[in-house]
């Protein structure tokens, strides 16, 4: 994505869908740079709207992300992916932080929180920071909607998803 405008991304999102894609990744402060990822300007906000119309008319489904670079409580959390929610998303991703342990626990009463606040609609809620793998380990059996793994650590690799081998095994545990 780097160097290219949003406009120039959008294309590439829409050329995804139509090579077999189903699940596109429309960032929350797309059309307009925000911290934390989740845009309010008005025209922003219109322009991603019309946006997931077209996706859906499309035949797509669309994940809008919210990557936070801090620790959001509860409620601003939930306002954000209830946010989401208004503008279309078909499922609902945020990435919070879980530095501490305080943090890790407020997280796991976050997944709680937007499994009723949500009423059905997927969501995607992980975690980064030092207290993150848990939440990543058995979020979806608390009810997140996947998991998201790697096959190997490359260079690139975020260390903070799980290997795909230890996933299952944990996931197959939890399901005895």
């Amino acid at each position: 994505n780097k160097g290219l405008t949003d406009d120039e991304r959008v294309e590439f999102l829409l050329l995804g869908l139509e090579a077999g894609g189903t699940l596109l990744d429309v960032e929350g402060d797309l059309y307009h740079k925000e911290p934390n990822e989740l845009t309010f300007d008005p025209e922003a906000v219109a322009k991603q709207e019309a946006l997931i119309k077209k996706i859906h008319d499309m035949g797509g489904e669309v994940l809008i992300s919210t990557h936070i670079h801090d620790f959001f409580d509860e409620e601003k959390t939930v306002k954000i992916a209830l946010e989401q929610k208004r503008r279309g998303a078909d499922v609902v991703k945020i990435v919070n932080f879980a530095r501490t342990e305080e943090e890790l626990m407020a997280n796991l009463n976050i997944i709680h929180r937007l499994k009723k606040e949500l009423d059905g609609t997927p969501f995607l809620y992980l975690a980064n920071g030092a207290e993150c793998r848990l939440i990543r380990q058995i979020g979806a059996r608390l009810g997140v909607c996947m998991y998201l793994c790697v096959q190997n650590y490359v260079e690139v690799s975020s260390k903070e998803q799980p290997l795909l081998r230890s996933m299952k095994i944990a996931r197959d545990n939890m399901m005895e």
